[in-house]
């Protein structure tokens, strides 16, 4: 699990680059993410996809420890990666 700290008031990009293990060519499709604390969606969208890279920019309310949740389909396949953000 990818980890990140911001600070109260700050609005950030965070980027997760996409490979395939075995170096095949693929493409992102349905990109989206959800902000959540304490079982709560604080906020939500589409992921801007350039190639293979997802770009989310949040900017979270509170101090507290959120996820954000990333989910992308790839082929037949819908992925997700969570990013732990602790503001502080």
């Amino acid at each position: 699990m990818h980890k990140v700290q911001f600070y109260l008031g700050e609005q950030r990009h965070i980027r997760l680059q996409v490979h395939s293990k075995e170096n095949l060519p693929f493409t992102i499709r349905n990109a989206t993410w959800e902000l959540q604390y304490l079982g709560k969606v604080e906020a939500s969208g589409d992921c801007s996809v350039q190639d293979h890279i997802l770009d989310v920019k949040i900017a979270p309310l509170q101090k507290t420890l959120y996820r954000l949740l990333i989910a992308y389909e790839v082929a037949d396949e819908r992925l997700m990666e969570c990013v732990e953000v602790l503001v502080m």
